[in-house]
């Protein structure tokens, strides 16, 4: 009966340290805080509050396409009806037409972005391969949704669009 006594007195002491603990942060059940909101350092959230596109997806094959009016932070998905869905990339990173990912600045070439706009307007092919190597080559049709099952772009945030 005395050690009964004194698990429960025991796991009582525990349960009131750990509840009576300062939080660390802030926790609301209406609101979460971010890194965001607790860091001084301007996100790209702040950085692209107000935009206004000038980029077109008129006359434009399919895919994905850098926005050089704001040095490739953000690309444009274009679709078959001519829609696009503007997409910033992470923080510190742009998007690299040739390649069509984001990627470090260093890597880029914004200036020069236009020159791979062409790279929509090839066949989407995709390399069939088993362990032996690559087996055959299967032509895709061109719809937003082969790009993005099948092309990486890595690190970006949708842009909410009105």
């Amino acid at each position: 009966m005395s050690l009964k006594l004194f698990v429960s007195f025991f796991l009582w002491s525990i349960s009131s340290f750990v509840f009576s603990m300062p939080t660390i942060g802030f926790y609301d059940r209406h609101q979460l805080e971010t890194y965001e909101d607790l860091s001084d350092i301007p996100s790209d959230f702040d950085f692209f509050a107000n935009l206004t596109f000038t980029f077109s997806c008129e006359g434009k094959s399919v895919g994905l396409y850098a926005d050089q009016e704001y040095a490739c932070r953000i690309f444009h998905v274009c679709d078959e009806n001519g829609d696009d869905i503007p997409i910033i990339c992470d923080n510190g990173t742009f998007f690299d037409q040739q390649q069509r990912i984001c990627d470090w600045r260093q890597e880029i070439k914004c200036d020069r972005a236009h020159d791979w706009y062409y790279l929509n307007e090839l066949p989407y092919r995709r390399e069939i391969s088993d362990e032996f190597g690559v087996q055959a080559i299967e032509d895709l049709p061109l719809t937003v949704a082969t790009i993005l099952q099948n092309e990486e772009v890595h690190s970006v945030l949708p842009l909410l669009t009105p």
